[in-house]
């Protein structure tokens, strides 16, 4: 027959054994963990898809007047914008890179059809600050610098670092500053590096041939 003291001691030693047993957590369930991680990451890929599919491309469109190869010379609808985004042009282009004086419109439209993108400034006088801010926007957008920017707009439309545009006065706009591609506009009053980043960037190199010319 056990005694008092032995059955306190058969008792201690089993609520003992239990605890031994009995797994100790110690902080966040792992699981919890990895659920959570992946549901944030799916959030962030949710909102960045919105914000992609939401965002409005820079610049105002402009309905796409054809691309007609016309003599110099000969006449021709007008164009819908000044400078213009689209419509008949010549069958060569002017050169990339930049430009002390105004070109052709029939030229250079044929430049923005081939993927090219064109900064048009308005000076009455001269204003070297103001080409010297759009350079530096020009190699932001292509290279890191105007060097290297104008480098890149010497190599082949098929070199994958080629980077098509052209820094050129046009005194006839109502603005300081314009910027084109095929069919697409964006006129500032103002230097605004970022928004004239956004644009080149956004649309160089996107070719606009359609077959027929």
């Amino acid at each position: 027959m056990s005694t008092p003291s032995e059955t306190k001691r058969s008792r201690g030693l089993k609520r003992s054994k239990q605890t031994e047993e009995k797994p100790v957590k110690s902080g966040i369930d792992s699981r919890y963990l990895l659920y959570g991680g992946g549901g944030l990451l799916l959030l962030a890929l949710v909102v960045f898809l919105v914000l992609q599919l939401g965002s409005p491309l820079p610049g105002e469109a402009l309905p796409d007047l054809g691309n007609l190869h016309v003599e110099p010379g000969a006449p021709h609808a007008p164009y819908n914008s000044n400078p213009p985004t689209s419509g008949p042009h010549f069958g060569n282009l002017a050169n990339w890179g930049e430009h002390s004086e105004s070109i052709a419109d029939e030229l250079q439209i044929h430049n923005l059809e081939d993927g090219g993108v064109i900064v048009h400034y308005n000076c009455p006088e001269s204003c070297p600050d103001l080409v010297e801010q759009l350079r530096e926007a020009i190699g932001q957008a292509f290279g890191g610098s105007f060097e290297e920017a104008q480098r890149r707009s010497a190599l082949d439309v098929r070199d994958p670092q080629a980077s098509h545009w052209i820094l050129v006065p046009r005194p006839d706009m109502d603005t300081q500053i314009a910027l084109t591609a095929w069919t697409r506009i964006d006129k500032l009053d103002a230097f605004d590096q970022e928004r004239i980043v956004t644009f080149l960037r956004q649309f160089e190199g996107i070719d606009h041939h359609t077959g027929v010319e």
